[in-house]
């Protein structure tokens, strides 16, 4: 859900017991707790083409600059997830793991306590044509018309 505002785009999404809106730069990300306080938790500039991802652990989207962003549901601030590389065009997850898509041709993986450190990657044959899906312990990615599958 993007949505325009004065100061560029803002994305609003759900977080642990509250919400977090993300957009516009040095204080672009901004963390509304369960009682309505809105707290500034730093920098943010989502891509406004791509879908971020949204789960119990948390949220992950592609910044503007490719890389992608980090938000555990109980952290005080956005990380940079460098395991998924440099320029992501696509990001799942579930409660353990990211999974990035890059503009490299390759899926990679990280843990989420770990998003430092790869923990695979696979070449994918071809461009992603949309975002990767996890469903029951899978990862399942169309690339170039195909499915692709992956233990998740």
């Amino acid at each position: 859900p993007l949505a325009p505002a004065a100061r560029g785009p803002a994305l609003a999404l759900p977080l642990g017991d509250g919400a977090v809106v993300l957009g516009g730069g040095e204080s672009g990300c901004r963390i509304i707790d369960q009682h309505g306080e809105v707290r500034s938790a730093g920098a943010a500039r989502p891509e406004t083409q791509r879908t971020p991802w949204v789960g119990a652990a948390g949220v992950a989207w592609i910044d503007s600059d490719g890389s992608v962003q980090w938000l555990g549901a109980d952290a005080s601030a956005p990380h940079r997830v460098t395991g998924l590389g440099a320029a992501v065009e696509a990001v799942a997850g579930n409660s353990q793991h990211l999974f990035g898509a890059g503009a490299d041709g390759h899926m990679r993986a990280v843990s989420l306590t770990k998003p430092h450190e790869t923990s695979w990657s696979a070449p994918l044959g071809g461009r992603v044509g949309a975002v990767p899906v996890v469903l029951e312990g899978g990862l399942y990615v169309l690339v170039e018309g195909r499915l692709v599958a992956f233990d998740a």
